[in-house]
């Protein structure tokens, strides 16, 4: 796991660390796309870019964790054979030589066939829209060092440089609301 990016690592000893609380036997990838979710990051900022509520498929992930079977006598869980195909996949994503990082692990756990793929198929994400997400984010370039960060930023987004999130104002309530201020509008016109 020499070419595994910081990110990936840490979303590995979360999923690991939530296996053990849980008393599972073994880690899966449900826990991977459990831990992947419960952090901001490049997984929760393109189910964001999808449309998805990123909290809301880390409950649905965390509702199927709990209806796993505990052991007696927690120890630490050791991964399941569904993840360690998915880490083959995640791998063979990133390509000769490439880093693993979360979003490999995210595209691999599109296509996986368990049950952390049935619940992102529940809310209609595949594989091939995730990708669409990651270039629309500009998240699909190569990693630039063990720490993926940077990727996604959009910081080049000509719509975040230039533009002005209303919806986003009013909710951090920036915006006055101007509902029951008749008098005061036609004051000013």
């Amino acid at each position: 796991m020499k070419n595994w990016t910081v990110n990936a690592m840490e979303i590995l000893q979360k999923a690991q660390g939530k296996a053990y609380e849980m008393s599972h036997a073994e880690l899966t990838p449900l826990h991977l796309l459990w831990a992947l979710l419960s952090e901001t990051g490049l997984a929760t900022q393109t189910l964001k870019t999808l449309e998805l509520d990123p909290g809301l498929v880390a409950r649905t992930a965390e509702n199927e964790l709990q209806s796993m079977p505990q052991v007696q006598v927690k120890e630490v869980p050791n991964p399941s054979n569904e993840l360690q195909k998915l880490f083959l996949e995640a791998t063979s994503q990133a390509g000769q030589g490439g880093l693993v990082g979360t979003r490999e692990l995210l595209l691999a756990l599109a296509d996986d066939k368990g049950r952390a793929g049935s619940v992102l198929k529940t809310y209609e994400v595949t594989g091939k829209k995730i990708a669409m997400a990651l270039k629309q984010n500009g998240s699909d370039a190569q990693y630039t060092g063990q720490d993926e960060n940077d990727l996604g930023t959009n910081e080049d987004s000509a719509l975040e440089k230039f533009a002005t999130d209303l919806c986003a104002a009013a909710r951090d309530g920036k915006i006055d609301p101007i509902i029951g201020r008749d008098e005061e509008i036609r004051r000013v016109i």
